[in-house]
């Protein structure tokens, strides 16, 4: 997450590592290399009340392949890793309204070179959380076990985005990839082609479901 000096984020991995032996936790080294412009925001989860914590887009880089790409954060109490530092983070598959969210932003963005857009980006990141920390089986930005209220014009409109594309769910759910790290901001990875992402969304799905089992 981040108060006034960290910046929570968005970023669409290209690419990642993955073990052999089910067994083996499957991990990516990464490289935070930059984000875009932030928006601050006082955010309420179940009985806590965060101040100014931002969102924005943050730019990856994954090591061992050289591939760059975005994503979004998924916790709120940890730090996005240093600037230029590389970590280490396990690979995790799940399946929920986060994973619907990550493929609307990858219907807009995912497949193209160009700069993400600032608002629209903040807003997911927001849309993000609330369907991670939200408990009451309703997403609205405004209520509930997470709330979130804009501190700025840039925030406003992300929040906008933020609950348009909570709105456009209509209970659905999808897999995705987590990227976990035991001292640095967990990401969610948007879903890429297999060719990218070196295990397909098929392959996602079938380790999910053994993990489960």
């Amino acid at each position: 997450m981040l108060r006034t000096t960290a910046l929570a984020a968005l970023f669409t991995l290209a690419a990642a590592s993955f073990a052999a032996e089910p067994t083996t936790p499957d991990t990516a080294n990464l490289i935070f290399t930059g984000n875009g412009k932030s928006a601050g925001f006082d955010i309420k989860r179940g009985g806590d009340t965060l101040k100014n914590v931002h969102a924005a887009w943050i730019a990856i880089e994954n090591a061992g392949t050289g591939d760059h790409g975005y994503a979004f954060c998924i916790d709120i109490d940890q730090l996005v890793a240093p600037k230029g530092a590389i970590k280490t983070y396990e690979v995790g598959a799940r399946n929920s309204a986060t994973g619907a969210l990550l493929q609307q932003f990858q219907s807009e963005f995912g497949n193209s070179s160009a700069r993400p857009d600032d608002a629209r980006s903040i807003g997911m990141q927001l849309a993000i959380w609330e369907s991670i920390y939200e408990t009451s089986g309703t997403f609205d930005l405004t209520k509930g076990s997470f709330s979130a209220h804009k501190r700025d014009s840039l925030g406003a409109t992300a929040f906008t985005y933020g609950q348009n594309y909570l709105n456009s769910l209509n209970g659905a759910t999808a897999d995705w990839f987590s990227y976990s790290n035991a001292t640095h901001q967990d990401l969610a990875a948007v879903p890429e082609p297999a060719t990218m992402i070196g295990l397909g969304l098929a392959a996602l799905a079938l380790r999910r479901k053994r993990k489960a089992a």
